[in-house]
């Protein structure tokens, strides 16, 4: 009797899951615009499938049946609601009344019972539906099905322990497992609505975008070479409409010349495609120039991916057209503006190396023309010196000495001047230079000059810069002879020169504890003929720091200093340090 029992119960429950998949198939198709109506309609036809199992039911003894009903309203309840339960529950009711019998009662209370128990758990549980766990499914078919075992007791009591016995088993085992496989339909049923909806929205949010921006979207058959879409913002762009550039083929939509090279470029990048040589997330932007309805032309940038249609099984184009007649108009007046002024740089160029050959000739002239005067008024102030000095007065003599070294400096600044004036003109040529072996080959120079000798010279080794060495040399000594000179008449005068790093930069510099200088009147240091000291105590031209300025500058360095005054100066200068 078990066997039967089993089968007569699976077999329902069989019965139930088809037509509970029919169901599922059938609602997709529902689209009523009243959710109320809906559920009305929900609430007939698990009605009517509820009342479908019933008139397949496993008979205990006449007026006492079992079928899948009450998993079909409790699933209908979690799944459904209010209103489809209480629709299917009534029609249920009225039917299982109308077959009547000892478990009429009984009946009706197990469809109550399991309806109410599906909308009570789904108003008690707060999660996602289309979630549900096959455990929580399974816990839940129990749970209904306790209750029903339960309400057999409104049987008589020998009659109700008499069919516990034959029935508790397989209801146990199939009934649990029915709710989870129809839950598990219902739930897959929700997902599909959800993913539906989801589809709808994001379709309805790209046609709005589509239809509003002012780019063109489309979509090209590279087989076909037919357009499946395009968006209506191409008739503002070209003055056609979609529909008449869908009904023509691309070499039609376009210029000849622009279609027959586009065709070409769109073939072979969808063979490249084919061949796994492109991809679908690369991208591609070309400029084509578009013709226009009215017989105008307008130019376009265009962006395409390529990418395999599953349907189709073609390789089609998704592209955005957008109008840049503007950015191009922008594109030739800047080049053409460029050209010109290219035009004008070189006829300026030209205009300033006529002036700088007229300066270096009036520089060498103008140079010329004092030095000779200069050199004729300290030639005869010697020879008078020479050959007259015991015919001449103390103030005499010291006169005939003022006058030969205001000739010399005079003669010491006209040669500074000119050297300036050669520096704004000399081509630099770069090359390694050892600026620790320069340095001490500059201050063994000038010291050998000295009279006494007292200086501590600290050079660091290995100092290496990328420069022109004949200017490097100017610089190392202007700035060796200023130390030099400037610290003479310290109780025991030091120079340094090395090298830092200041802020990721290497930086050069020339030390002395020399009698140093204000840093409130060092604004014009490197300005010409500008002098801080006595020229008397410190002899000089005031141009060697413009000199040394001037060659840095070129160079791409910069030069300053730091000094206190009867602590010495620092200068500090940036080069290109060479690899």
């Amino acid at each position: 009797m078990q066997n039967s029992i089993f089968l007569a119960l699976v077999q329902n429950a069989a019965l139930l899951l088809a037509l509970a998949l029919v169901f599922d198939m059938s609602i997709r198709q529902w689209e009523l615009r009243r959710v109320s109506l809906q559920q009305v309609l929900i609430g007939l036809v698990v009605g009517g499938i509820g009342i479908a199992v019933m008139t397949t039911h496993w008979q205990y003894v006449p007026g006492i049946v079992f079928d899948t009903r009450s998993v079909l309203l409790s699933v209908t309840g979690l799944f459904f609601g209010p209103l489809p339960t209480i629709i299917a529950a009534l029609m249920t009711a009225a039917f299982r009344y109308q077959q009547g019998g000892a478990a009429t009662v009984t009946g009706i209370s197990v469809i109550a019972a399991t309806s109410a128990l599906g909308v009570i758990w789904r108003a008690v549980r707060k999660s996602d539906l289309a979630q549900i766990s096959w455990r929580e499914l399974f816990l839940f078919g129990l749970t209904g099905h306790v209750i029903m075992l339960l309400l057999m007791f409104t049987l008589p009591f020998e009659t109700a322990i008499n069919v516990l016995r034959v029935i508790a088993l397989p209801v146990m085992v199939i009934y649990p497992l029915g709710s989870a496989f129809l839950g598990k339909l219902m739930a897959g049923r929700l997902m599909r609505e959800r993913m539906t909806r989801q589809l709808q929205e994001s379709e309805e949010r790209y046609r709005v975008l589509t239809e509003n921006i002012k780019d063109v979207v489309w979509v090209l058959d590279t087989e076909t070479l037919f357009f499946r879409y395009v968006s209506p913002s191409v008739e503002a762009l070209r003055g056609y409409t979609a529909e008449e550039i869908m009904a023509l083929p691309v070499d039609a939509a376009l210029s000849r010349q622009a279609a027959q090279e586009l065709k070409e470029m769109i073939r072979e990048r969808a063979a490249m495609y084919r061949r796994g040589q492109v991809t679908s997330g690369e991208f591609f932007r070309d400029e084509v120039e578009q013709p226009c309805r009215d017989g105008s032309t307008v130019w376009t940038e265009v962006i395409t991916s390529y990418y395999l249609n599953q349907q189709s099984g073609h390789v089609e184009v998704r592209g955005v057209t957008r109008d840049i007649t503007e950015r191009r108009e922008a594109q030739e007046e800047i080049h053409r503006m460029n050209e010109e002024l290219e035009q004008r740089v070189k006829e300026r160029t030209a205009q300033l190396e006529i002036a700088n050959e007229e300066l270096e000739a009036f520089a060498y002239s103008v140079s010329h023309d004092l030095r000779a005067p200069l050199r004729a008024i300290d030639g005869f102030s010697a020879a008078l010196e020479e050959e007259c000095a015991g015919a001449l007065e103390e103030e005499g003599r010291h006169y005939l000495q003022r006058i030969r070294s205001s000739a010399q400096r005079m003669t010491a600044l006209i040669n500074d001047l000119l050297d300036l004036s050669r520096l704004s003109r000399a081509e630099i040529e770069p090359e390694p230079v050892d600026l620790s072996t320069l340095a001490a080959e500059i201050v063994q120079e000038l010291i050998a000059a000295a009279a006494e000798p007292v200086w501590q010279i600290d050079i660091k080794p290995g100092m290496q810069v990328q420069a022109d060495a004949g200017l490097m040399k100017i610089v190392m000594e202007n700035l060796l002879n200023n130390a030099l000179k400037f610290s003479a008449k310290a109780e025991a005068p030091v120079i340094q020169v090395g090298a830092t790093c200041m802020d990721g930069e290497e930086v050069f510099f020339v030390r002395d504890n020399g009698i140093g200088f204000e840093m409130k009147e060092s604004g014009n240091l490197f300005t010409p003929f500008e002098r801080l000291h006595n020229g008397r105590d410190y002899p000089g031209t005031g141009i060697g720091l413009v000199t040394v300025k001037r060659i840095i500058n070129r160079h791409g360095g910069r030069v300053w200093c730091q000094a206190v005054p009867g602590d010495g100066a620092v200068f500090y200068f940036t080069l290109k340090r060479s690899s």
